[in-house]
């Protein structure tokens, strides 16, 4: 939706934006949100076998809120006034 949009804009329809290319915005995100997803797996497996049902929501809810202010500060534009480039910010 509206996210692919803001990443693969062209420069003429959105100025500010990151601008990626559809394949490294479809292939380089894709994989990594797999290996990221595989991480996840292997730390549940590690780590948190043994928890509650209750501390296993509380801790990924509290990690995925987080983690969603980072894609707050990429819509605002933040990490380019803070010096750091897009698509090492995105990874």
């Amino acid at each position: 939706g509206a996210v692919f949009y803001f990443f693969t804009d062209s420069e003429i329809s959105y100025p500010e934006g990151p601008h990626f290319s559809i394949k490294f915005y479809v292939s380089c995100m894709g994989m990594l949100t797999n290996l990221f997803s595989l991480f996840g797996i292997w730390s549940y497996q590690r780590y948190a076998m043994g928890w509650s049902y209750r501390q296993l929501l509380f801790i990924t809810n509290l990690i995925a809120g987080t983690l969603s202010w980072l894609d707050a500060a990429m819509f605002l534009r933040l990490n380019v006034k803070m010096g750091f480039p897009d698509h090492a910010f995105i990874i």
